[in-house]
């Protein structure tokens, strides 16, 4: 019945002179089935996991290729699976020109909020895997869309791939489309080396760096919202690791400074702190983040007792701030104990940078 419907709509589109193919129509058949073939290899190598048989994947690629232009033609944008027989919903992003293969696999579930699944972006030489964001909430993702665009093009910040909405039953379903991230994110058990550890510091400054320098706060940073990219050093063996900053609901838009701006680099600093002492990062450190509120509402941050205020945070890392002090007088740091210092520094309320992304961002780079 289904395949029934499909002719018969596509002999509607026939009648009414509309081109078929997405592709150059000027192809011959045999030049076509190569196109065809090359994006089912290209889809086989780069996209790991998806669930889908060679088989179904060139039924899928043979029907974007040839018949989902008419569907566009028609303004129909979102194309289910129940009218195609196909094992996937196939999905046009106009704003974009994108086309995704939602493959509906649930990977997590980030939040109660939001729902991810994954999908394949398509393209002719290199489909790549993305992450696929739907909220049950209403205006949740339309806001945290509206913040990524406004970050488009700040290093090492999620990127907005695509932001389509499709109507199902008769309710518009928002979705945010965002690269996936195999690594996932951040652990704290993770073996790093000082320096990989001084690339993460340096990666979440910079993406703070550019975000404030924009008048957008993040608001929640923690692990579970820092994920780890891949990449290949070629003058190093094995994979190694960049962070980038997701989940952008909290944000805030701020001008100048902003106790705002404080609270982003207090809890990086507490995350970052988190790769030397993970016992001490399992909530310890937060659960003083109303502490550290506090300091600033009652205006405390004048005191010229600047180790007292920090010992409202935590008295033992007011002590070990204290001993590193002293050996960072004497440059008698190793460079683990240089970088411990900075982030001890930068959970300092009246540091003097401890409003100023860009300046621990220098700090950090210059350990490198």
């Amino acid at each position: 019945m289904m395949k029934v419907f499909l002719f018969f709509f596509l002999f509607l589109a026939c009648l009414n002179s509309k081109e078929w193919n997405t592709g150059d129509s000027d192809l011959s058949n045999k030049d076509k089935i190569n196109r065809e073939n090359e994006i089912i290899n290209n889809i086989l190598s780069e996209c790991g996991g998806t669930g889908l048989t060679k088989l179904e994947i060139k039924e899928i690629v043979h029907f974007i290729e040839n018949y989902l232009s008419n569907f566009i033609a028609y303004q129909e944008f979102y194309v289910d699976r129940k009218r195609t027989d196909l094992p996937c919903d196939i999905e046009y992003d106009p704003s974009t020109g994108f086309v995704f293969i939602h493959l509906d696999r649930f990977y997590s579930k980030p939040s109660k909020n939001k729902v991810l699944s994954k999908a394949i972006q398509y393209d002719i030489k290199n489909p790549k895997i993305v992450a696929v964001l739907t909220s049950q909430k209403p205006g949740l993702l339309e806001k945290e869309i509206e913040v990524l665009r406004q970050l488009q093009g700040v290093s090492r910040t999620v990127q907005l791939v695509g932001a389509p909405v499709h109507s199902r039953n008769n309710q518009l379903v928002q979705k945010m489309i965002l690269p996936f991230y195999v690594a996932g994110d951040l652990n704290l058990k993770m073996k790093l080396s000082v320096k990989e550890k001084i690339i993460l510091a340096t990666d979440l400054m910079e993406a703070l760096k550019g975000a404030h320098d924009r008048g957008i706060t993040h608001g929640d940073l923690h692990k579970g919202n820092l994920l780890l990219e891949e990449f290949t050093e070629a003058k190093q063996r094995g994979i190694r690791y960049r962070l980038v900053v997701i989940d952008w609901e909290s944000s805030k838009t701020v001008e100048g400074f902003s106790y705002h701006k404080r609270k982003d680099l207090y809890r990086a600093a507490c995350t970052i702190y988190g790769l030397f002492h993970d016992e001490k990062y399992k909530g310890s450190l937060f659960a003083r983040g109303d502490r550290f509120e506090r300091i600033f509402a009652d205006g405390l941050v004048k005191s010229d007792s600047k180790d007292l205020i920090l010992g409202e945070i935590s008295k033992e890392i007011t002590k070990r701030k204290k001993e590193l002090d002293k050996r960072n007088k004497e440059k008698s740091v190793t460079l683990q104990e240089e970088f411990e210092w900075i982030i001890l520094c930068m959970m300092h309320p009246t540091y003097q940078g401890n409003e100023d992304a860009e300046y621990w961002y220098n700090e950090f780079k210059k350990l490198m």
